[in-house]
């Protein structure tokens, strides 16, 4: 939990920030936090989206010489899926669109917040 008024980190149960002496507003620090999660999640959207088109971007690209599709289109596909049922994207799959897909897009979703 943070202070509204200073920003350090206070005790869960504080009734007054031991920094700058503001009380603590309960309902202030929960309508912080879901504007945070809002934001995080708006963000997320973003990259997600900007992430899409360059995988799809590469696997057309990719599509010119085939081979490359053998493993662009796996690994696209379980990113779409991913983000479209709101999964957790993990690491290694973030870390094999970066170097078999496209380097932009594997960038965007290791900065991700998940």
């Amino acid at each position: 939990m943070f202070c509204t008024n200073c920003g350090k980190q206070i005790d869960e149960g504080s009734k007054f920030c031991p920094y700058c002496g503001q009380k603590v507003d309960r309902e202030l620090e929960d309508i912080s936090v879901k504007n945070q999660d809002e934001s995080k999640k708006e963000n997320n959207k973003v990259i997600d989206t900007i992430a899409k088109i360059f995988l799809v971007l590469s696997c057309v690209g990719g599509g010119l010489l085939l081979i490359p599709l053998a493993w662009m289109l796996p690994i696209t596909i379980m990113v779409f899926s991913r983000i479209n049922n709101n999964k957790e994207i993990g690491v290694g799959l973030k870390i094999c669109a970066l170097l078999f897909v496209n380097l932009i897009s594997g960038i965007l979703l290791l900065v991700r917040e998940e």
